[in-house]
């Protein structure tokens, strides 16, 4: 992606470069790591932390009626 800044950059241009370019070097370092969501879903593997916060809600919601009754 090829961004244009105004010939004479103000603060807010150079403030807004400097934080564009960290996130790309950011990104590059960790793209090995980036999942494909929708390969992982087309092969019916887990795209996100639904299963585990469900079973941690159904088990504190038993531990609360435990406790109260």
């Amino acid at each position: 992606m090829k961004l244009e800044f105004p010939q004479t950059p103000t603060d807010l241009t150079r403030k807004m470069a400097k934080a564009l370019g960290a996130f790309q070097t950011y990104i590059s370092t960790k793209e090995e790591f980036v999942l494909n969501f929708g390969e992982r879903r087309r092969n019916g593997k887990m795209i996100g932390s639904e299963f585990a916060e469900s079973n941690m809600n159904y088990l504190f919601s038993k531990k609360m009626v435990k406790n109260i009754s």
